[in-house]
């Protein structure tokens, strides 16, 4: 096998990487699209987890992963308290969304609450 060189390792390194998941969710007939995190918005989204519960760590999830048709994010930060004041019956599947596409579990939002 010939060796690559270092700069052909990196590219290999970066076409190898699989593209983030998206899923879209159906809200009265509406599509919201939820994207997975990239390694920088997963750090500052784990910074602005520090200090909150898991419910509003779970809604830093969805700010952080719902995106705009240009895949942009749609919220930031400061959204999540308009995003407390949604119906939780609305909300619950772009939650389940968000968690599914960060591979993220309610133990590890407990945990990342726990450990604020």
């Amino acid at each position: 096998m010939a060796k690559q060189s270092p700069r052909s390792a990196k590219e290999a390194f970066f076409a190898a990487v699989p593209k983030l998941k998206v899923s879209t969710v159906e809200l009265e007939g509406q599509a919201v699209t939820v994207k997975e995190m990239n390694v920088g918005q997963r750090i500052a989204f784990e910074e602005a987890a520090k200090g909150k519960t898991s419910n509003e760590v779970a809604l830093l999830i969805v700010a952080a992963s719902v995106v705009d048709d240009d895949g942009n994010p749609m919220f930031s930060p400061e959204d999540v308290d308009r995003l407390k004041a949604v119906s939780p019956d609305y909300l619950l599947p772009v939650v389940h969304a968000a968690f599914k596409v960060n591979a993220l579990t309610d133990q590890d939002v407990g945990e990342l609450a726990k450990n604020s």
